[in-house]
């Protein structure tokens, strides 16, 4: 379901600190042991990903790279791993291990598709990249399917949505309670694992 056909709750600034808690985690400072940087694809304020890309590079010995996002967009043919690799190419360092998954088209086909390609994911210290309003449900999806993986993040900001503004415009209240939604839904799936911080906000749906 697409974020402008989900009902938005009228009283969500009740809920601010919860919806907050649930889907803005908090980066790790610490990312000396990290081995992998998984980036999961977008197509949106990649300079923004770049500066955090560029800033997990200089904090951890990153040994492999993997970038998942397939094709988003029918008339441009590129996936997005592809583009994202284009695009931050310039920083890499030279010895670097770089693993491209071109077919995902979501978060849970980021995170098994890669795992199936690059069975290491599951094993060794990780950091991912990704949208700050949807890291929280990102890092839930990685848990469930990754429960004995030590996991590391670093987010950036998109499309002028932060954790300081989201509430002042109609576009980045439905961007976050789109991913409440969307934590709810596949929490009730079995997609991502279940989190306790969903309960307080199960009422913004009745």
């Amino acid at each position: 379901m697409q974020n402008k056909d989900i009902s938005l709750p009228s009283n969500l600034t009740s809920y601010q600190k919860e919806i907050e808690r649930l889907c803005f985690r908090p980066d790790d400072k610490d990312l000396a042991k990290v081995e992998i940087l998984f980036i999961f694809g977008s197509s949106s304020s990649l300079e923004e990903m770049k500066k955090a890309v560029k800033q997990v590079l200089s904090k951890a010995k990153i040994k492999t790279l993997l970038i998942s996002g397939g094709v988003s967009n029918k008339t441009f043919p590129r996936s997005e791993a592809q583009v994202i690799k284009d695009f931050i190419c310039d920083i890499l360092p030279k010895n670097l291990e770089i693993i491209l998954e071109e077919r995902a088209t979501n978060t849970l086909e980021n995170v098994l598709f890669s795992k199936k390609i690059y069975p290491k994911l599951a094993q060794c210290p990780l950091c991912f990249i990704s949208k700050s309003f949807a890291s929280g449900r990102t890092f839930l999806t990685l848990k469930k399917h990754l429960p004995f993986a030590e996991i590391f993040q670093k987010s950036f900001v998109s499309n002028m949505c932060s954790k300081e503004n989201w509430l002042e415009s109609e576009r980045g209240r439905r961007l976050v309670f789109g991913e409440v939604y969307r934590i709810k839904t596949y929490s009730q799936k079995g997609d991502i694992e279940k989190t306790k911080e969903l309960a307080p906000l199960l009422s913004l749906f009745i």
